[in-house]
């Protein structure tokens, strides 16, 4: 269910504006009460400080799944040009 909270809130966030959206907003969207969402995350402030480490956990998951999958030679050849 936080997971579900998160993922709802951010989108909210990214397309009105982290003003704009309220807890009511969210808990509406996924259709849970308002205290259910108070029982996750004090306040809308908190909410937001735990969606983005959120983001920053994936984002990073996803880095080292793609820096995994390349190949050697990729690897080398990337670093290579970059310097």
């Amino acid at each position: 269910m936080k997971e579900r909270i998160l993922l709802t809130a951010l989108d909210l966030f990214s397309q009105y504006g982290i003003k704009k959206v309220s807890m009511d907003d969210i808990a509406r969207n996924i259709s849970i009460s308002k205290r259910t969402l108070y029982e996750f995350f004090e306040n809308k402030e908190m909410l937001l400080v735990e969606g983005i480490e959120f983001n920053y956990n994936r984002m990073c998951a996803l880095l080292d799944q793609l820096e995994k999958s390349l190949t050697t030679s990729w690897k080398s050849s990337f670093f290579f040009t970059k310097n």
